[in-house]
Formats: structure tokens, C-alpha cells, sequence
């Protein structure tokens, strides 16, 4: 062998920290009815390889309409506005994906609070079939014989799993109350071990908005069958969880609830000078309720 002769090298497995996955979700709350909700996402490493392989493949037209069905499926959404995608093709641009969800159906504003849900399955997407299924077959809630299958394939694995990548992702939702609603409350954060896996989820307000953040990173890509079987279980205990609803009560409505008339009364003020006619009904109807009808009139 000729010593200038080329010696082929094996490429590093990059580690969870090369490939990312980021999804944020801003929610926007009129002042009554369904939300809107705009979409962004990015990747790096091998999840961006495979959503540029993934979309690269489908004309614009037909990838607006798969995203009709996606927001109205996803988001209960009357329908999609904007979407934007840069070109899968051009490498010399990150590749990012905007969708926006029109009056979605998964979060409200009413008259004496508004709710979200918060759902964070994208997270898991990036896993083989076979590990999701397996903690569908785990869980007490759902699970078909295909599933229950793969649970009992994970469960009597003996040798290591390697997975196709490792990777980190994350899930941001970034939240703009309506005026004169506040945070009902802030739970505090929660970082559970699935085997080598680590999933996570913390909310921050930040005062005009609030963010809730889901991530999950995979660890090592080579794990012990035992952290494989660890990583199903955990799995279906977070499958498991209710969805996670972030509620925010009006300022007047909460003080008037908890008996303090005065200062729910000035608070529905406040939001009626600031606000809209909806505002100003609140208010009238917060006066009625006081037996401070007389106050109401010029509200009408």
C-alpha cells in the first residue's frame, strides 16, 4: 500500500447537541373568542436534513394545502393565513417554516377568563416508530395490538438501541394575554429523567407576555436496553399527563369573584376607559351585578 495512499476515515456521530429541532408557537388573545397562532419553525444537523428532504419534494401549492389540513387538524383552526417557507434546496440559508392558524379553536378569551392549551407530542416525532409505539402500548390510555407489540419488543430487548440520531428539541410558547387578564398561576418547573433521555417543561412571565417551554433531549444515541426500556416508560407517563392548560382570569372578574367589589369594579373601569365597546359592556354588566345599576346607564 503506497504510504499517499487515502486512508477513509468514519465520519463522528454528531452528539444531541448538533441536531436541534426549535418550534415556537406565539399566541395571540383578541379580546374575545379563538386565538390566532403563528408557527415558526428551524433545525440544524440531521433534523434539517430531513425537513429540507422532507418538503423539498412538494410543489408550494401543495405544501399550502397540506398546511390547510395541518392548522385545522393541529389548531382547530378556521383556516390558514400567512405561510412562509424558505427554498428546501438552497443551502445557504437556514431553513425555516412559518404557519399562521386563524381563529384556533384550542385557545378562547372569555368574558371572565381566557385559556390555552398547550400540547407538546411534536417533541417525540424525531424518535423511531418503534419507541413511540412502544409507549403507546404502555399507556393505560390508549394502545392497539401493534403497539402493545412494541412495548413487549422493548421489554425483552437485551442488546443496546441505537437510534438513528440523537437530538434536542424545543417547544416555545410564547403568550400575549388579553388587557386586563392576569396569570392565574405559575407552576413551577419540571425536569424528568426518561432513562438517558431528559424531558423538561418551565413557564417564565415575563410580564406583557408569558413563555412555556417543553424540551426533550434523547442523550447518548447508543443506550443500554435498560435505558431504552426506562425511555418507554417515561414516555407513556408524560403521554399519560392531562394537557396542560395555561388560564389567565380577568383582574375585575377575579376580585369581584373573591369578594372585593371595590377594587373589581375599579378594575373593570380601568379597562373600560382604555378599552373597546366590549370593555365598556363588561363593565356596565359589572356595575348591574353590583346593584350599581344607576352607574351603568351612560355604559349602555
Amino acid at each position: 500500500t503506497s504510504a499517499t495512499q487515502a486512508v477513509l476515515q468514519q465520519t463522528p456521530v454528531a452528539e444531541s447537541d448538533r441536531n436541534n429541532y426549535s418550534e415556537v408557537r406565539e399566541v395571540f388573545f383578541p379580546r374575545s373568542g379563538n386565538v390566532r397562532v403563528v408557527e415558526r419553525s428551524s433545525a440544524t444537523g440531521t433534523l434539517e436534513h430531513r425537513l429540507r428532504r422532507q418538503f423539498s419534494r412538494t410543489r408550494r401549492s401543495g405544501l399550502q394545502r397540506r398546511f390547510e389540513r395541518y392548522v385545522r387538524n393541529s389548531y382547530k383552526a378556521e383556516g390558514l393565513g400567512r405561510f412562509d417557507m424558505s427554498v428546501a434546496r438552497d443551502m445557504g440559508q437556514p431553513f425555516t417554516l412559518t404557519a399562521e392558524a386563524l381563529e384556533s379553536g384550542i385557545g378562547y378569551t372569555g368574558a371572565e377568563e381566557a385559556r390555552m392549551q398547550l400540547r407538546s407530542g411534536v417533541l417525540f416525532t424525531f424518535l423511531p416508530p418503534i419507541i413511540r409505539d412502544a409507549a403507546l402500548g404502555a399507556s393505560s390510555r390508549e394502545g392497539d395490538d401493534a403497539q402493545r407489540a412494541a412495548m413487549q419488543l422493548i421489554g425483552s430487548r437485551d442488546a443496546d438501541l441505537i437510534l438513528p440520531e440523537s437530538y434536542r428539541a424545543e417547544l416555545k410558547f410564547i403568550l400575549h394575554p388579553p388587557p386586563g387578564y392576569r396569570l392565574a398561576e405559575l407552576p413551577p418547573p419540571v425536569e424528568t429523567k426518561l432513562g438517558s433521555a431528559t424531558w423538561r417543561f418551565f413557564m417564565q412571565d415575563k410580564g406583557e407576555v408569558l413563555q412555556a417551554v417543553f424540551q426533550f433531549d434523547t442523550g447518548d444515541r447508543r443506550m443500554k436496553a435498560d435505558d431504552a426500556r426506562k425511555l418507554v416508560i417515561g414516555l407513556a407517563r408524560v403521554f399519560e399527563q392531562p394537557i396542560t392548560v395555561v388560564t389567565f382570569h380577568h383582574e375585575g372578574a377575579k376580585l369581584v369573584s373573591g369578594g372585593n367589589w371595590a377594587q373589581g369594579i375599579e378594575a373593570y373601569q380601568r379597562a373600560a376607559d382604555a378599552g373597546t365597546a366590549l370593555d365598556r359592556a363588561r363593565y356596565a354588566e359589572a356595575l348591574m351585578r353590583a346593584q350599581l345599576g344607576w352607574l351603568a346607564r351612560p355604559e349602555a
